[in-house]
């Protein structure tokens, strides 16, 4: 689907609660279906946890087009739901929840683990440039190994599950370094050697339609 005309949008005040259910703490970024914040996630008026907000721009996500809009979630919720290992889990990004708050007027949201300190696989690989001899090769192997673990999963399901738009951008690291595959957006149960996403993180056989 087509982004959203751009309007001017400002971000929610730190304090906001929506629909009882979510406490905005802070703004993380913008695109043009949304935000994203940090918020705490409310129980009966107390905190339950910290999580990532997305909260979708008023009428981006209608009745003919949720599936779409929504697929990130939906198309977590499916793996999860084909029970991986705790290993594997660990690398795929929670998505806890996903409906609509009045904010005061309806907007979709989704609620996903967070993950702080907004550091990327593509942050990590720029600051190890400016590191004497780079990448120790040690931890590029366990950056792979933590990547590889849960597409070789997602890839051997019996319906296979593509990402659609693997890259840095898309790999965050945890408090403790460890890799988390997020934004399932173009991602799909599909064949695999569909078109998609990025086209300087394709595979070079799809490239050149090699089968």
């Amino acid at each position: 689907m087509n982004p959203p005309a751009k309007t001017e949008r400002r971000p929610l005040s730190p304090g906001t609660i929506l629909a009882d259910r979510f406490e905005i703490c802070e703004f993380l970024g913008a695109g043009s279906f949304g935000e994203v914040y940090r918020a705490k996630q409310l129980l009966f008026g107390h905190s339950f946890r910290n999580v990532a907000l997305k909260l979708f721009a008023e009428g981006v996500v209608t009745s003919q087009n949720a599936g779409d809009v929504l697929n990130d979630a939906l198309v977590v919720f499916g793996l999860i739901d084909e029970n991986p290992s705790l290993d594997i889990a660990a690398h795929l990004v929670q998505v806890y929840d996903m409906g609509i708050v009045q904010t005061p007027t309806p907007r979709a949201f989704m609620s996903m683990r967070l993950i702080p300190g907004k550091k990327t696989l593509k942050s990590e690989v720029y600051r190890s440039r400016h590191v004497a001899g780079g990448m120790p090769v040690s931890l590029s192997l366990r950056y792979m190994r933590e990547l590889l673990l849960p597409l070789a999963w997602m890839h051997s399901l019996d319906t296979p599950a593509v990402h659609g738009d693997l890259k840095p951008e898309n790999v965050m690291l945890t408090e403790d370094s460890h890799l988390v595959v997020v934004d399932f957006g173009l991602a799909a149960r599909m064949p695999i050697g569909v078109r998609g996403g990025t086209i300087a993180y394709d595979a070079p056989e799809k490239l050149l339609n090699i089968p």
